[in-house]
Formats: C-alpha cells, structure tokens, sequence
C-alpha cells in the first residue's frame, strides 16, 4: 500500500527505456517511481497502459529519465494535463506537476513521439448490488365489509370518519368494520371525526416574506414620496411602488398558500436619497428594499402610514395570519444628498448641483458614484449627523470600525454603538424629523433608544414578532433584551385589545 501525505511535496521519479531487458529488476525495465519520505512505489511503465498512481491535492516533483534515442527537450515549468509532455533521451526531464483534485492519476508514455501524457483516470464505479424480490403474496380484496385491528391507536367509543367513503365508524373492542370505497381497492384511510386543533407553534409555522416594494401597489399616489424619482432607464434601484395597501389587497391569496406568519420587510422610513448602484455606478440606488433607514419610529411615506399598517395587522389577524417586522438594530441609512440637504448638515459644496440636491444626475463621464465629489468627508460638521457617540464611521471625529463582527461597518454603513454604556442624546436633525416619534430620554444608551423605537410597532400595533436582521453583528444581550421587551408590549396590546395568542416570535 502507498501512502501520501497531504501538503508534502512528492517526487515521481519515472524511468523508462525503449529496450526490456530479460531480468526482473525493476531498475532494468521501464517504470515510475513514487518517492515520500518514508515510502516508495514502484510500477512498470508499459507503452500499452498506463501506469495510474493514486495521488492527493499538492504539486509533484516530476522526473523522467533513461529515455533510449537522440532527442533534447526543455524541461517545462509546469505540466498540463493531457498534453504531451516532450522527454529528453539520455538526461533526466525534470518538471513540475499540480494536482488540484484527489484521484487517480495515469502516466501514459508514448514511444514513438519520446513523450509522456497525464490524465485524471475515470472513477471506478462499485458494481451493481441486486436484491432479490421477496416472495410475498399479497392479499386482494374481492368486496364487502372488513373488520380491521387498531390495537391502541384508538379508544373504545371513538368516532372515526373514513376519508374515502365518508362512513363513520365507532371503535369497539380496538377494531371497526366496515366496507371500503368501491374504487379504492380496499384503501382505508381513518380519522377522528372531531380532532382537537394542535397547538400554534413557531418551529414549523409557513412563513410569507413580502419584500413590501417590489410586492403589490395598492396606493399609486405614494410612489415618489420625499421627491424620489424612476431612472428613465430599468429602475433596477429605484422604488417600484409596493406598499402596505398592496399587501391587504393580497391578504387572502396569501392565506390560501396555507401561510401562518406575513414577514414584512423593513417597513420604518428610509433615507430618501440614492446612492451609486454597481461596482460602475451604473444607476440610482434607493433604499426600497428597507435596510438603510433614517427615522426607526415612522412607517416610510412610500409603504403607508400608521392608519394602512393597523389595517393590516387587524385584517391579517382576522383571518388567522401573524405579522412579522423585520428589525435592523446594527445599522442606520447612508448619508445621501437628499437628507443632507433637509436636515441642513453642512458639508456639501452645492456650486454645481441642483436646487433640490436629489435631483443631481452624471453628467458626461460620470457615474451615479460621482455624487460623491459634491461632499467633503473631511468636515468636521459631520459631528451634525449622527455623531461620533451614536455609531463607527470613517469621518472626522467618529471612532474607527473595528475588525470584529461587532465593530465592522457592514457595507460602508455606520455601525450602531450597541454596545455602549455611555448616555446619549438622539440627534438634531432627528428630533427635528417631521412626524418622528424620537425623544430624549434620561440616561439612555444607544441600544436603549434603539430598543424602544423597535418595541413600540409592538405596544402600538400589536405586531406578533420580529426577523431580526444581522444577528452576529450585535451583542446578544441586546437581542434577549429586544425579546423582553417587545414580549411584555405585545402582552399589554393584548390585555388592551382584548386579544389571546402565542408568546412574542
């Protein structure tokens, strides 16, 4: 048996000659040679077959040697499979070869061309196994009633409803009888006439995502909401105009699916700017799938309003659906002109843009990244946005991301200091944030205010549960907080509703 060891170099020494000499020493015939440092493997090299070594992934030494003949050839720098491979006669042909997948390996040695091929050998495949058919005799059924056992699947006295016929039977003495189905060649299917509902549980519960945007638009007149705008082009980026509404429109469809839990994508308001879409900036990227938010505290104008989602949830709970919220706590929005311009952050050099920033476009030889020439990520009024107590950035003054999961910003996004125990106060622009429901709490940290702006969709609407969003990326101590909390709301909704159900999800 020969051994390979995984990232150790191995030489393959193979010897060949045009000529067999009439003795059995493996020397004086042509052959390869497998060398590690504690084995070695030798097989005949034959013109007619190959010689097939079995060999891991790792790249090999390869020499060839007493090639009978007159002939030169540069030894290559690397071999490529199923490529002859020149040999020289007399000298060794020394050259490298990288095996990348385990296998078996044939060296095929071509005489008349003084030249050696490699190729990856099919894999063996283990013979057929065939099992004899037992030799049972099935019993057919000729009609009439049958009796069958039930042993102690059911009580004596219970009501069972074959599923074919539609008879009712009553199990006396753990057996029933009756006559099957007339095309069900003796098939019974039997069930409790009055089974007890199971209980609701989360672990095996349907659940419907709804990407809100790209969903249904039951309200055409909130498609551009704060001056958002198509790109005249395939609006790959831009929001397309799903809404909350479109999504009562479509409540009994989705119940039809057999659905226990609607999972809404972020609904809250997002930042009302684009970006550059594509590694080319090739168009406008808006935030309609809802992970880039400004205001946690206000349904985005483009879903609804407060009114639409309590529609919702009440509609979806008539007819037995729970509603799920999807809860970002890692991260804010980008910083876009459109919210720099409303919320008066002074680090933009409007000369060339727009009267309503927004409205900027590339112009020739420019891309949707260009925006960014406009803004001076040196200013030290970035403090004015959400400040250096709030989240991680690269900006003047602000902590610098971390490596680690918890530290990183997460595709250029400002990482929330989840973490902090230090009190904070919510920004100015925030506070001053039309229609928010932000206010400056005593001694809150980051996560507080983020645990409350995400606990009152449950105190306000009665929202059954939340899919938290980037869960490695924030402390778990926040995520077991964000279950107490939005668990003690949903309970007081409840009382306050006169409504029952499962504990938080």
């Amino acid at each position: 048996m020969t051994f390979f060891f995984p990232r150790q170099r191995l030489a393959i020494a193979v010897a060949a000659s045009l000529t067999m000499a009439a003795s059995f020493s493996t020397a004086a015939a042509p052959h390869i040679t497998v060398t590690t440092a504690t084995t070695q493997s030798d097989r005949p090299l034959d013109p007619n077959a190959p010689a097939v070594f079995s060999l891991g992934k790792n790249t090999y030494q390869i020499s060839v040697e007493g090639i009978a003949g007159d002939c030169q050839a540069a030894s290559p720098e690397n071999a490529k499979f199923n490529t002859p491979i020149p040999l020289s006669c007399q000298d060794q042909t020394n050259f490298e070869l990288t095996v990348r997948f385990a296998g078996d390996y044939g060296f095929y040695y071509q005489p008349e061309t003084q030249t050696i091929r490699v190729k990856r050998e099919p894999k063996k495949t283990a013979s057929r196994f065939k099992r004899p058919l037992p030799d049972i005799q099935c019993h057919r059924y000729q009609g009439g009633p049958v009796t069958l056992s039930l042993g102690e699947s059911f009580a004596d006295g219970t009501q069972l409803k074959e599923a074919l016929s539609g008879q009712v039977v009553t199990v006396k003495n753990h057996s029933v009888t009756l006559t099957p189905a007339s095309e069900s060649g003796g098939l019974v299917l039997l069930a409790p006439v009055t089974a007890p509902e199971p209980d609701f549980t989360y672990r095996n519960a349907n659940i419907y995502f709804v990407m809100v945007d790209r969903f249904s638009n039951g309200d055409p007149s909130n498609d551009h909401s704060y001056g958002r705008r198509q790109d005249k082009a395939q609006n790959i980026g831009t929001f397309h105009g799903g809404d909350l509404q479109g999504v009562i429109d479509k409540l009994d469809y989705i119940q039809a699916l057999g659905t226990d839990v609607i999972w809404l994508s972020p609904i809250v308001e997002q930042v009302h700017g684009f970006v550059g879409g594509g590694s080319q900036g090739d168009f406008p990227f808006y935030a309609y799938h809802g992970y880039w938010s400004r205001d946690f505290t206000q349904v985005d104008n483009n879903f609804g309003d407060d009114a639409t989602l309590k529609k919702l949830v009440d509609e979806a709970h008539q007819r037995g659906l729970k509603v799920f919220l999807d809860a970002v706590v890692n991260h804010p929005g980008y910083a876009t002109l459109a919210d720099l311009q409303q919320d008066g952050i002074e680090v933009v050099n409007d000369t060339e843009l727009p009267a309503q920033w927004q409205n900027w476009q590339p112009g020739d030889g420019q891309s949707w990244h260009d925006f960014h020439d406009a803004i001076d990520y040196k200013s030290t009024n970035w403090q004015q946005w959400w400040g250096k107590d709030w989240v991680r950035a690269g900006l003047p003054g602000y902590d610098e991301p971390g490596s680690s999961d918890k530290t990183l910003t997460l595709a250029g996004l400002p990482d929330f200091k989840t973490e902090s125990s230090q009190p904070v106060t919510p920004p100015q622009w925030l506070l001053n944030n039309p229609g928010t429901r932000v206010k400056v709490r005593d001694n809150y940290t980051v996560s507080d205010y983020l645990l409350e702006w995400q606990t009152q969709w449950v105190a306000r609407f009665g929202i059954d549960g939340f899919r938290v969003d980037t869960v490695k990326h924030v402390d778990g101590e926040v995520w077991r907080a964000l279950k107490a909390h939005a668990s003690e709301a949903l309970k007081s909704w409840r009382a306050a509703n006169n409504q029952t159900g499962e504990p938080f999800g």
